[in-house]
This record gives C-alpha cells, structure tokens and sequence, in this order.
C-alpha cells in the first residue's frame, strides 16, 4: 500500500486486511528463519563439542527438526536420536558410578546454548525492529540477522 493511494472507507477493511496479513507472514517468516538457524547452529556446535564416549554415537546422534508445523508457527527441535538419547541428562548432569562416586556433569549443551542465543535473539529483535516500520511492510520475506 502506497501512501500516496487514496482509499475508499468502503474498502478500509480490506486494506487494513492486506496490511496486517503482511505484516504476520513476514513477521512469521523471519522469526521462523532465525529458529531455523539457531536450532542448526546448536546441533553443530553441539556435534563437535559434546563428550565423545567410546562408540562416539552419542555426537552423530545429535540432531535437530521440525517438532510441530502449523499454519501461524513452526516449533523446532534439538534432540539426540535413540538409542543415545537416553545419555544426554546423565552427560549433562552427570551420574552415580559402580563405586559410588558421582561423575562431573559437562556444560556442552549449556555452552552451545550460550553461544546460539544471543545471535538468535538479535535476529528475532531485527525482525520485529524491521517490521515495526510501517515502510517496510511490503509483503517481501525478511531474511536479516542471525549472520546473514
């Protein structure tokens, strides 16, 4: 929309419509972007920093997906695939042994959640700080923040 156009009070709703129908998809669109990012982000930083063990499965089983797809957002997901995934509380927190002693728990996890979130919260800011612009409500697709 123009801000030169002229609009009609008969045709207000349908452009108020258009307008916020924009702003959603790109507000969706660019939130969605950098949760994509950030979720790869921690499963490969994850991969190359987590204990390696002595199969060294644990690492290639860290993944990340799409949890939940609907039409207003997108949830994802890191995990660790079976049958590893059961591993993942006691490296983190660590766990009682034969003799028992407790083993350390390694920060992996929350050292790589400290590296992805800033830039993740920086790219999510830059979406709403772009669209909050009334000018650049244009229907296009932000892809700004998270390093691109």
């Amino acid at each position: 929309m123009a801000r030169s156009s002229i609009i009609q009070v008969k045709d207000l709703d349908v452009k108020l419509d258009e307008l916020l129908t924009m702003y959603h998809k790109g507000i969706n669109d660019g939130v969605e972007f950098c949760s994509e990012k950030a979720v790869k982000d921690l499963a490969k930083i994850t991969k190359t920093t987590a204990p390696k063990g002595a199969r060294g499965s644990f690492r290639r089983n860290i993944t990340s997906g799409v949890k939940k797809k609907t039409r207003f957002a997108t949830t994802y997901a890191w995990y660790v695939k079976a049958p590893d995934y059961r591993l993942t509380h006691l490296l983190v927190k660590g766990h009682a042994t034969k003799n028992g002693d407790r083993t350390k728990g390694d920060p992996f996890l929350q050292n790589a959640l400290d590296q992805v979130l800033p830039a993740y919260e920086a790219g999510v800011q830059s979406v709403f700080d772009y669209y909050n612009d009334i000018n650049n409500v244009t229907g296009k697709t932000h892809t700004r923040g998270m390093g691109d």
